[in-house]
């Protein structure tokens, strides 16, 4: 997701071929590139305000390619596109890439540390 944010299409194409659950993709090089030149031809703002129609044309360079995702990745790219539906209908200003490009910017151990300080802070450790 962290090269997503960057629209970063190399990035993107061999984080997936690097998290794919088998390596069906005939021509791994040509997905790469593929990627690549669809992210350069996009316009940034379109990621950040159709990211849905974005995932889905990746989805479908995936079924082109023939590159087959964990079911976890999977599971994670079905939520973003939920979550993005929703987040159009309850706020329209509202844009997943730009709050997943905050939330990724800053690595996992601050962000643990983040969280950890927030309950810290609470003076109470209760799971609600």
């Amino acid at each position: 997701m962290q090269e997503l944010t960057r629209q970063n299409g190399e990035g993107i194409a061999r984080s997936i071929l690097a998290m794919s659950e088998m390596h069906t993709c005939p021509d791994p090089d040509r997905f790469v590139v593929s990627l690549r030149d669809m992210f350069n031809a996009l316009d940034p703002e379109v990621i950040r305000t159709r990211t849905s129609e974005v995932l889905q044309d990746m989805i479908e360079e995936l079924r082109q390619h023939q590159v087959t995702l964990k079911a976890t990745v999977s599971t994670v790219v079905v939520t973003t596109l939920v979550l993005e539906g929703w987040s159009r209908e309850l706020n329209p200003d509202l844009h997943i890439m730009d709050a997943l490009r905050d939330m990724l910017a800053v690595d996992w151990k601050e962000r643990l540390s983040r969280a950890v300080d927030k309950v810290m802070a609470t003076g109470s450790l209760a799971v609600v």
